[in-house]
């Protein structure tokens, strides 16, 4: 994007540097951390001057039911390659309806003899 739009996230604006070190310099008098857990992450754009809307959501973290997890752990140690939920636990997530399979799909340098 030569002349066009260059992807950035704007944490700040301020008319010179000397401007934005007295505002850190004010704000770290009075400023107590925040702990916070972020779930998901908002991709925002705009046409021109109109608001910014968000385009997509990008959930981070595990949407996997906590005994898929724990069997995902599992199937790692004993197997010592990297255990992947694929198929519907991937789609839907804690949503995948009781009854139906758990698909993985192991990686690792073992043969599938040396596994099972």
């Amino acid at each position: 994007h030569e002349l066009g739009y260059h992807p950035h996230v704007t944490l700040g604006k301020f008319d010179s540097t000397e401007e934005a070190r007295h505002w850190k310099a004010e704000l770290e008098q009075y400023w107590v951390p925040v702990t916070f857990t972020v779930q998901d992450l908002a991709l925002i754009a705009r046409a021109g001057e109109t608001p910014f809307q968000t385009r997509v959501r990008v959930p981070l973290g595990s949407a996997l039911k906590p005994q898929d997890l724990v069997l995902l752990e599992e199937l790692e140690a004993k197997s010592g390659a990297r255990a992947f939920a694929v198929g519907s636990a991937m789609l839907l997530g804690a949503e995948r309806p009781p009854q139906s399979d758990l698909d993985v799909l192991l990686v690792g340098p073992r043969s599938r003899e040396e596994v099972f």
